[in-house]
């Protein structure tokens, strides 16, 4: 989940450890010829102060440590205003955009804090409230002139006229917030019209453990079993995780309806139809849309289908 939350590859260094990621601010620094901007995107676990959760949200860490991302972001005192703002719409973007129910989330001004000159929270709307799923401060340069002091290394950078510390913006969230976030989004029970209750999964196709799931029915099942094989073996070359269980026992209703409680976004059904003329039916989980395409266009749909596009 990481590498998506980082828009721009170049110029970010991704670290993981237990340490404060700022402590690593001196050889990235060096490592970028004391050059500004770069970020550092970091990767840590600790035990889990379950003392600032609500009480609906401790059930669910009380299992064990949490995953933290933090992004810090050093540019220039002119800029840094600018760069948060965009780096705040640009996180709550991000948000918005891998989630099934775009209008849950809001965002909340922090208040102003000896540690923060400014700050923004994303929230969401969970069934029993509004929770904080990210929170992008402005932190100034002051963490840095406390980190300089305590090391005596060179943390300025040439500003022109004369050398000046960066100023730090930060992004921090956690796996398991994210994890409950989306899950939640995701999960939709729909009426069947014959008093039977429907579950879909609307995970996003980037979210989904599994972009594609095969469907096997027909009766030339030998036949039917080759060509999904290699189906199957197309796509993971182009690495899409694919979902095929082999199964003869169940319908294809049953089959598709598996698959959308289990968030796989598209269902490529091979048939005795697909052994005479070389198509066959794929399936929009949210759509429930059937297309017919050709084998060789497989490749070209599913990437266009599940493909992360980055923001910024």
């Amino acid at each position: 989940m990481l590498e998506k939350m980082v828009t721009k590859v170049e110029s970010s260094f991704l670290l993981h450890g237990p340490d404060d990621p700022l402590m690593c601010y001196p050889q990235v620094f060096e490592l970028h010829n004391e050059n500004i901007p770069f970020s550092i995107a970091h990767i840590s676990t600790s035990a889990n102060d379950l003392s600032s959760q609500s009480d609906n949200l401790k059930p669910l860490w009380n299992y064990g440590p949490e995953t933290c991302f933090k992004f810090l972001h050093f540019c220039s005192p002119v800029s840094v205003n600018t760069t948060y703002d965009q780096l705040v719409n640009v996180r709550f973007s991000w948000w918005k955009k891998l989630s099934y129910n775009s209008s849950d989330f809001t965002l909340s001004n922090m208040d102003e804090t000896s540690e923060v000159l400014s700050g923004r929270r994303i929230q969401y709307q969970f069934p029993w409230g509004l929770e904080t799923v990210e929170t992008i401060c402005n932190m100034g340069d002051k963490h840095l002139k406390s980190l300089h002091d305590q090391t005596q290394l060179n943390f300025k950078y040439n500003g022109g006229k004369k050398d000046v510390f960066p100023c730090q913006i930060q992004c921090e969230m956690t796996l398991e917030m994210a994890t409950s976030l989306f899950l939640n989004d995701a999960y939709v029970e729909k009426g069947t019209g014959d008093d039977k209750v429907k579950h879909v999964l609307h995970l996003n196709p980037v979210l989904a453990p599994f972009q594609v799931g095969l469907c096997r029915d027909g009766n030339m099942k030998e036949e039917i079993n080759e060509v999904t094989t290699y189906i199957a073996g197309l796509l993971r070359a182009q690495g899409h995780q694919i979902l095929d269980i082999c199964d003869y026992k169940n319908n294809l209703n049953w089959q598709m309806e598996r698959f959308d409680e289990m968030g796989v976004p598209l269902t490529i059904i091979v048939n005795d139809s697909t052994i005479e003329t070389g198509t066959v039916k794929i399936r929009n989980r949210d759509t429930r849309i059937k297309e017919t395409l050709a084998i060789g266009d497989l490749t070209v749909y599913v990437t266009k289908h599940v493909t992360h596009q980055p923001l910024g």
